[in-house]
């Protein structure tokens, strides 16, 4: 019996946790996951950690207990760890101890070594990526620099919203790691190929600096940051306040003012501002509207 540990978060992880634990000849010994009470953290935080309770998996909260990961390694005596959406980096002493095993191999949601890090399908949505992909990796010291097993992508067509996106990159990432189970359980010699890191890139967390509108960008950049952050909340400020932005459309016109120029004010919630190449119809969150009266002429991010 070939023993696996997982470490992993949200659609993805459990997709793969399914695969597994649905496999001939696969023990699933333990899960580490997030746990968060009810009502925080929306509808998707606790699925790992709840399918793994249905099928009487052990399963323990991922901070509280990531200290003691190699002992329950040695214990269980694992023969491959595998990590979906797991926030923490992997010490070196359990590197080391898998070494000897079937290593450690991660999912990570971008063409490898492009967009490194915490965040890679936002990122590549924003920097407007003509393919967005999928890499099956193995784990070393680095930040998702270990050697590439898989890749496949899919086209970052416009009418995809970031959670179609997501969703084809899921069953990309089922895929891929169904052939890694093939090819262990036929004994195959599995391909590493290294990272070449001239071309990465990283992608941190979306910081709230990030998340403000840049009317410097034309329109397209515009509406691939719009799309890119839609898990988040992207914002204009004015006279020293932040106005959330609920959505964003373009006029068929350039008006001859400076970006960041108020050209027209609907309401409190739907204003007109000059971009690069287009005027740009703002509709705003009326919770943050802070009541104050936008004025034609002012700017915006100013």
């Amino acid at each position: 019996m070939f023993k696996v540990a997982v470490l992993g978060n949200w659609g993805t992880a459990l997709e793969i946790l399914k695969i597994l634990n649905t496999s001939k000849n696969i023990s699933v010994e333990f899960v580490f996951t997030q746990y968060c009470e009810k009502g925080i953290g929306g509808s998707w935080c606790n699925v790992v950690y709840d399918y793994a309770k249905e099928y009487e998996i052990d399963v323990f909260e991922q901070k509280k207990n990531k200290k003691r990961l190699l002992s329950m390694l040695e214990m269980k005596n694992i023969d491959l760890l595998v990590s979906v959406a797991y926030p923490y980096l992997i010490n070196k002493n359990i590197l080391d101890y898998m070494e000897n095993k079937r290593g450690v191999v991660n999912l990570h949601g971008s063409l490898l070594p492009k967009y490194r890090g915490t965040t890679p399908i936002p990122w590549a949505i924003i920097d407007n990526e003509k393919y967005i992909g999928m890499t099956l990796h193995y784990i070393d010291e680095g930040c998702d620099t270990g050697d590439i097993i898989y890749q496949d992508k899919i086209e970052n067509k416009n009418e995809d919203s970031i959670d179609v996106i997501s969703d084809k990159l899921k069953e990309k990432a089922k895929n891929m790691f169904t052939l890694f189970l093939d090819d262990i359980n036929n004994n195959k010699l599995i391909n590493r190929m290294p990272q070449d890191n001239s071309l990465a890139c990283d992608a941190p967390r979306l910081k709230d600096s990030d998340l403000k509108l840049d009317f410097s960008r034309d329109f397209n950049s515009i509406l691939s940051f719009y799309k890119g952050t839609r898990p988040y909340k992207i914002y204009l400020t004015y006279k020293n306040k932040k106005h959330f932005i609920k959505t964003i459309s373009m006029t068929p016109n350039k008006t001859e003012v400076s970006i960041n120029t108020i050209i027209d004010v609907y309401s409190q919630q739907k204003i007109v501002v000059a971009s690069m190449d287009y005027d740009l119809i703002l509709i705003l969150e009326s919770a943050n509207s802070n009541m104050i009266d936008f004025v034609i002429g002012d700017k915006v991010n100013e």
